[in-house]
């Protein structure tokens, strides 16, 4: 049993584990023990059709780490906010009905960079934007370029570095847009298994003001409707785009160490 939380980190969608390299590293060598699973709404074979199967994978990762008796933290970016969120249910202090053992650990809370955060319970990624849009008629936020093929999974247009990599150097990110892989066009408008972990667990949630893949407007108003619905939130603001594990790793490293601090306390 570790006195430090394990950190279990989720990648967003088209990414792999890979991206948390190096904000691992540094954890690792504070004393951090870090877990990055791959999240199976990416892959290379068939798709995944429901997002119930998505989180019961995490919560295996969860499972296995709280039966060794170390508490949980989970640090998820972009889409992974929806999976990480969903997969606390049964793992916290107030719903431990997944533990193992009584001496199994919980997991004490949500790391949100900029991150998709349901707003309720078997609320999907598309409702979370057509909420924004409905309360926000006079805001307009661009949308990145997709389709959906016949294979069911969604494919990005255009320069994908314009949306994930915009405050980085060209040849970098070039190199990350050569490593994404496909996502599961299922995966947005999925309700099922979505589970508003923010509900059992405080959250901190790092909003970065340069991210052109979810913007500022829109971070900003997904942590101002879960302070109305009664979250524990945290914010912090970060000078970057949507990826900050990568373009500001020391910040990235900073904020989650304070976070695990604060829930600790």
């Amino acid at each position: 049993m570790s006195s430090s939380p394990t950190l279990i980190f989720c990648h967003g969608a088209w990414h792999t584990p890979e991206y948390w390299d190096t904000v691992k590293s540094e954890l690792q060598n504070k004393g951090y023990k870090c877990v990055a699973p791959m999240i199976i709404y990416n892959g290379e074979g068939k798709p995944v059709q429901s997002m119930t199967v998505v989180v019961e994978a995490l919560q295996e990762v969860i499972a296995d780490e709280t039966g060794l008796g170390n508490d949980v933290v989970l640090v998820n970016h972009s889409m992974g906010g929806i999976a990480g969120c969903s997969a606390v249910k049964g793992f916290t202090r107030k719903d431990p009905s997944k533990r193992k053992t009584e001496k199994s650990g919980h997991v004490s809370g949500l790391v949100q960079l900029t991150a998709w955060t349901p707003l309720e319970h078997e609320t999907s990624l598309a409702d979370i934007g057509e909420d924004f849009a409905r309360r926000n008629p006079g805001v307009t936020i661009p949308r990145m370029k997709m389709t959906n093929n016949d294979e069911g999974w969604t494919v990005l247009q255009g320069n994908p570095a314009e949306h994930f990599y915009n405050d980085m150097p060209p040849e970098d990110a070039k190199k990350w847009v050569s490593k994404l892989i496909k996502f599961s066009a299922a995966m947005r408008p999925a309700r099922d298994s979505v589970y508003a972990g923010w509900r059992d667990v405080p959250v901190w949630y790092l909003v970065c003001t340069m991210d052109m893949a979810i913007r500022k407007e829109l971070q900003e108003d997904m942590v101002q409707r879960l302070r109305e619905l009664g979250a524990n939130i945290t914010t912090r603001e970060c000078e970057a785009g949507h990826s900050p594990m990568l373009s500001k790793p020391g910040e990235t490293v900073a904020f989650i160490e304070d976070a695990v601090r604060a829930f600790g306390a």
